[in-house]
């Protein structure tokens, strides 16, 4: 309802709207409500109007109480200006860094390995047929036979054989450009085997160019430093066998041995290669006997290898089996079973040293002027790297 306000109501029930008789009132008497004056504002003066909007009201006592809080009120910390690393600094822990993670990464599996534990890593597809590391074998046979008027054995320029026993095989020296007749090709008294694994040009003085570098990425360095370590073996000087007081054992090298270190929980074949070109396949099985160095059990020394680590893209069994030998110490036993024609034989040794060697160090294979039987285990060492070889020698204590 809405409800009109006028200047003059005439009776109440005209302001309800209803008849008189409903109320039964006799009131008929009108009143008036007078309407309420306009409200009068004082004149102001327009800069008396802006200063009452746009300045603060201002009160003694608030002034006073703002002094008050002023004071006692902490005071604000300074702000700190943002600090950071020097370029200098910054960037050399990051390359730190990265190189530490990929290099992780590369040898995941030895490092996992040396909590007890095995990495498979994918196999690798196998080469076609016809050709040797993607490159046809007319080529290289093209090549090899500027070198050779005649051989009285296919097999001495094969593609895998290493003719001159500098480490790399004559098709690794075809693809490197080096000779494969000539151990030392640039004539720096070092292998060329020997400069590949330290990162040196074996055509010149100084570093491998980036096409040599690219060349060799995929090749299995190891490889190349177990056969180094190998020729060496082959050329130590023989003779007449030392008298021993050892048993004689009548071996079966036709079967596989064991080696097996407590300490470590390790347990794995040991295999008798007869040739370098046998050392890859077999380290892939297992732990393997150089040619050439007595047998365990015989007087002198006897040599065996395993991998620490491996490349990722190869699937091997005991890719890793040496990956712990670091943690074995003077008084360590390890035990080898030998084959025999009767059955076998479990030949008890306690270490007496860890010693790191350069692959081609002849010290490593040499024994006591006695009569005892030695047995040194080596991998390559660091893990990862194929710099030198950590020696972890023994001696027979048992039968």
């Amino acid at each position: 309802m809405e409800l009109v306000m006028t200047k003059e109501i005439k009776t109440i029930y005209d302001l309800l709207r209803v008849p008189q008789s409903t109320l039964g009132l006799g009131l008929s008497s009108t009143f008036s409500i007078p309407a309420a004056p306009p409200l009068a504002l004082p004149e102001v003066a327009p800069d008396v109007i802006e200063d009452a909007v746009f300045r603060p009201l201002t009160n003694p006592a608030s002034q006073e109480h703002a002094a008050q809080r002023a004071v006692t009120a902490p005071a604000a910390a300074p702000r700190r200006a943002r600090t950071g690393l020097p370029d200098l600094v910054r960037y050399p822990i990051i390359f730190v860094a990265a190189f530490g993670f990929f290099y992780v990464i590369l040898n995941l599996g030895a490092f996992y390995a040396k909590f007890e534990a095995r990495f498979q890593p994918a196999p690798v597809e196998p080469q076609t047929a016809g050709t040797v590391l993607g490159v046809a074998t007319d080529e290289f046979t093209t090549w090899i036979s500027k070198y050779f008027y005649a051989v009285n054995s296919p097999d001495a320029i094969s593609p895998n054989n290493d003719f001159d026993r500098d480490g790399l095989t004559n098709y690794q020296e075809f693809l490197i450009g080096t000779s494969p007749i000539k151990k030392d090709t640039d004539n720096d008294v070092y292998s060329d085997g020997r400069e590949i694994l330290n990162g040196y040009n074996p055509l010149y003085e100084g570093a491998m160019t980036a096409a040599q570098q690219e060349t060799i990425r995929e090749w299995d360095l190891q490889d190349i430093n177990n056969r180094i370590s190998y020729y060496v073996t082959a050329s130590l000087p023989t003779g007449p066998a030392k008298p021993s007081l050892l048993p004689v054992i009548n071996y079966d090298l036709s079967k596989q041995g064991e080696v097996k270190i407590p300490k470590l929980g390790m347990t794995a074949p040991l295999l008798w290669p007869q040739s370098e070109n046998d050392f890859t396949d077999d380290l892939d099985r297992g732990i393997i006997h150089y040619p050439g160095t007595a047998l365990p059990g015989q007087g002198g020394v006897s040599y065996l290898s395993g991998h620490s680590s491996n490349y990722i893209w190869r699937s091997q069994t005991y890719a890793h089996v040496f990956a712990r030998l670091n943690e074995l110490k003077p008084g360590d036993e390890f035990f080898i079973t030998v084959p025999t024609h009767e059955g076998t034989q479990v030949l008890r040794y306690l270490v007496q040293s860890v010693i790191e060697y350069q692959p081609e160090d002849q010290a490593q294979f040499e024994a006591p002027d006695d009569q005892n039987s030695y047995l040194n285990l080596s991998t390559c060492w660091p893990i990862g790297t194929i710099a030198r070889r950590l020696v972890v020698s023994g001696k027979l204590a048992g039968i």
